[in-house]
């Protein structure tokens, strides 16, 4: 790696803890934190890598004299994330990191995000006119009203991220600075995202950088004469285009010389650091902890000065899912089953909050839940929650107005009682309006409570024989009426439950017919409805509050049957059913408040018919040579049954006149990509949108708001420190007592009759493989593959023909099916390749 002789000289005053050298030449820091003083920014000198992430923020009372004196210009790579927020009087940043060039984004700022820039308000252009790799991550850029140069930025040359900035609140672009055609005689490529955008016509950092874009030279870098690089450079080189700025996989020096070389994988006896360089094993166990390491493993993380393990080639700072480490000899041990990882009790009153406790087995305190709505509640519960196995002390939930159940605690088996809420109770279950049941016992077998009592109150619709059995699991004596009300828990509900026997009559590829005999009741007019409730469930697994919430969030289907009084057996009809798919049912009543008796179904399980095939998918045709061409494909989308073969036709296409053209002197160029993209039959509008299918990536007011939100609450908790003294204040006060209502939407599934072709069951017809009179070459061709082969090559062609090939999936048949086992073609048109240069 190359560098000038000032960064050498800066390297060598250098002598703080915080940088350490990899060769004479290279100095590394670890993950740095700048922020209020001006004297913060020494920590810097003489950084070439940041091995971490880059923290600037909070300067207040500094102006711009004193930011214009400050540079460092030996920077040239983070392996991290770079944050910006609220540095005043800052005009640039290119000012600050004139040749920084590589973001690689190992370790990302909550979010996904490599590059942050926020609230800055005096910034007027970032200006890093040498960054040109962003490895990993997004980009984040909002609240800078005095910030231009921002659109005339290509990132997607930048970044590899597909979505990969989130560009708001800038100062308008008609206000704005326009780039330059040319600057110092070199001219500034094209804006080719923005061609009818007069404000950014060319690219560039500012009036005084063009934006690099190495035209030629396809992923790899080049240097300021637009040389390509060497294949393992990334982020430019110097006139010799062997000297690299930083490596594409990794950086190696033996330590004696006195240069550094970029290899892509490191020698025997070295382990891989950061993905970026090679390390002896005594350099991995001796390397000191960064400023944001943080082990819940542990409870003496502030006393591990050298967290670093050696795992599989690799030096590591975190070993991966389901291996535990051990910093006595450096190492990562595979668990056998879950890892236990300790952390200390929670109060959740937000998701944002229950995701400090994710991953967590073990909580050595309490876990306290107040949670009124949200986005999907239930489900970042699980996710967050799903794997804790114990609680030392005690759980309580109240005024939770969203949860219908606890299974999101999917693994507990041990509440401790160690300590206890008034010192007694071990749970305590309280004013949960919509509450109807505790646990999935199927899954919580060895659910034990080791000390302390059952405390439920205001609980109207979860029924006393749900708080019984779950004191029957754990084995506590009888509750008294001032642990366990009789007359608050279950009293807006119909706890008298009866088994309703479900059956089914008709099953077809989109509809299955359910039937049951009526409840029968003392008085019929208390019974309101029936409702039937139908999910996809590729397993038998589900339960009956999977995926639901009382604030709208349903992933059960749900649809109503009267109550015909005059009818001997009730049957509803499910349609608009996805063909060859497992679904879960049951069927439960709907009875006025009063009434106590109601019934419900078990869960149970059917699959529908299989159906036509779609289409398969990215057919692509290559011109093999001149006497064949490789064709493949992939599965369809909607098998809608088991595929058992594909079928492949081919015909030679029709001649067609071509215009006049001497193809020896005006010679063809072959197609670069040898290939076309697949055309298949277009459905028709959908009646309805449904709001799964995510079709518009243009994000509506409301998700803008909501990842704004999510990431200044990200942005908060990481900036700002708490003082440990300080007390987390009561949230209590500030619970309204809005509930959120639902509206259901019914949606209808799109027709499927449209076909591409006007006979469906065309890879029937009988076709016969013909060749041309007197030769060998194929006119037409058939060929049937079975369902693992997924290319074909076809040879016997004409050269310089264009042949016209058809592909159709077809599937198993089954018993008392009546649908056409062989689905929607999909085609494509290619030519074989010329004999010679002048033989067409």
């Amino acid at each position: 790696m190359q560098v000038t002789k000032a960064e050498v000289s800066q390297v060598r005053q250098c002598r703080r803890p915080v940088v350490y050298s990899i060769s004479k030449f290279v100095s590394v820091c670890k993950s740095l934190d700048i922020r209020n003083k001006i004297d913060s920014f020494k920590q810097l000198e003489g950084c070439q890598v940041i091995e971490g992430s880059l923290q600037i923020l909070l300067f207040d009372n500094l102006n711009e004299t004193e930011f214009s004196q400050i540079s460092f210009p030996a920077l040239r790579e983070i392996t991290g994330y770079f944050l910006l927020f609220r540095v005043n009087s800052l005009k640039t940043v290119g000012q600050l990191f004139p040749n920084l060039a590589v973001i690689r984004g190992q370790h990302l700022f909550p979010g996904g995000k490599s590059l942050v820039i926020f609230e800055m308000a005096s910034l007027q252009e970032i200006g890093l006119h040498s960054l040109t790799h962003i490895m990993n991550g997004k980009v984040h850029i909002d609240r800078n009203p005095s910030l231009c140069f921002v659109h005339s930025i290509d990132w997607t040359k930048i970044i590899s991220t597909e979505d990969p900035t989130f560009i708001k609140s800038l100062k308008p672009e008609n206000e704005c600075p326009v780039c330059p055609q040319a600057i110092n005689g070199k001219a500034c490529p094209r804006n080719e995202r923005n061609k009818n955008n007069n404000n950014n016509k060319y690219l560039c950092w500012n009036r005084n950088h063009c934006q690099k874009i190495c035209t030629g030279c396809g992923k790899r870098s080049c240097n300021d004469e637009g040389e390509c690089c060497h294949p393992r450079c990334i982020g430019g080189c110097g006139a010799d285009t062997t000297k690299c700025f930083a490596c594409q996989e990794f950086v190696f020096s033996a330590g004696e010389d006195d240069s550094s070389k970029c290899v892509q994988m490191c020698p025997r006896n070295y382990l891989a650091y950061l993905e970026r360089r090679c390390v002896t094993h005594s350099e991995c166990v001796n390397m000191t902890r960064p400023i944001d390491f943080e082990d819940s493993d542990s409870e003496t993380t502030d006393l591990i000065e050298h967290p670093y393990k050696i795992h599989d080639g690799s030096c590591v700072l975190h070993c991966p899912p389901n291996y535990s480490g051990n910093y006595t000899d450096h190492s990562c041990s595979k668990c056998n089953n879950t890892c236990r990882k300790e952390c200390p009790g929670a109060r959740i009153d937000s998701i944002n909050l229950a995701s400090q406790l994710r991953s967590c087995t073990h909580i050595t305190g309490s876990v306290e839940i107040q949670i009124k709505g949200g986005n999907q509640v239930v489900k970042a519960l699980q996710e967050n929650l799903g794997m804790i196995e114990e609680i030392d002390d005690y759980l309580k939930v109240v005024r939770s107005f969203s949860l219908l159940n606890l299974n999101f605690f999917k693994s507990l088996r041990r509440i401790g009682g160690r300590n206890l809420e008034s010192q007694r109770y071990s749970i305590i279950v309280l004013d949960n309006q919509n509450l109807q049941d505790l646990f999935d016992w199927s899954t919580h077998k060895d659910f034990k409570i080791d000390h302390g009592r059952l405390f439920f109150h205001f609980n109207p619709k979860l029924c006393l024989g749900k708080i019984e059995e779950l004191r029957n699991k754990a084995n506590l004596s009888a509750s008294t009426e001032m642990e366990v009300a009789q007359n608050s828990n279950g009293d807006k509900a119909a706890c008298m439950m009866s088994k309703l026997n479900v059956t089914i009559a008709t099953v077809s590829s989109k509809s299955v017919t359910l039937k049951w005999f009526p409840l029968k009741i003392d008085d019929p007019r208390n019974l309101l409805r029936y409702s039937v409730h139908s999910i996809e469930a590729p397993t038998k697994t589900v339960n009956f509050f999977d995926g639901r919430d009382a604030c709208g969030q349903d992933n059960w289907r749900v649809e109503d049957e009267a109550n015909n009084l005059d009818q001997p057996v009730i049957k509803h009809t499910l349609n608009n059913l996805k063909p060859y798919t497992q679904y879960a049912f049951f069927v439960k009543t709907y009875t006025i408040a009063t009434e106590k008796n109601g019934a419900q179904s078990d869960i149970n399980y059917f699959r529908t018919k299989p159906s036509e095939p779609s289409a398969v998918e990215q057919v692509q045709i290559v011109q093999s040579s001149s006497s064949s061409l490789r064709v493949s494909w992939s599965p369809p989308h909607r098998p809608n049954g088991k595929i058992s073969y594909f079928k492949i036709y081919g015909t030679k296409h029709k001649d067609i006149s071509l215009p006049n053209r001497n193809y020896c002197t005006d010679t063809v160029i072959p197609d670069s990509t040898k290939s076309k993209p697949m055309v298949t039959p277009q459905r028709p509008p959908q009646v309805c949108n449904n709001t799964n299918d995510k079709i518009d990536t243009e994000l509506t007011d409301e998700q803008e708001e909501v990842l704004r939100i999510e990431f200044e609450n990200a942005l908060h908790n990481k900036v700002y420190i708490k003082r440990p003294s300080r007390m987390r204040r009561d949230v209590d006060q500030m619970l309204d007592a809005n509930s959120a209502n639902s509206t259901e939407i019914s949606t209808v599934d799109d027709p499927h009759d449209y076909m591409f072709f006007d006979n469906i069951n065309s890879a029937d017809k009988k076709m016969e493989n013909s060749t041309e009179p007197a030769t060998q070459f194929w006119k037409t061709f058939i060929y049937t593959v079975n369902a693992s082969v997924l290319s074909l090559e076809v040879d016997n062609l004409r050269h310089f023909t264009e042949y016209d090939v058809t592909i159709y999936c077809c599937r198993e048949k089954e018993e008392d099916d009546h649908e056409e086992p062989c689905g929607e073609p999909a085609y494509d048109t290619a030519q074989t390749l010329p004999k010679s240069k002048c033989q067409i």
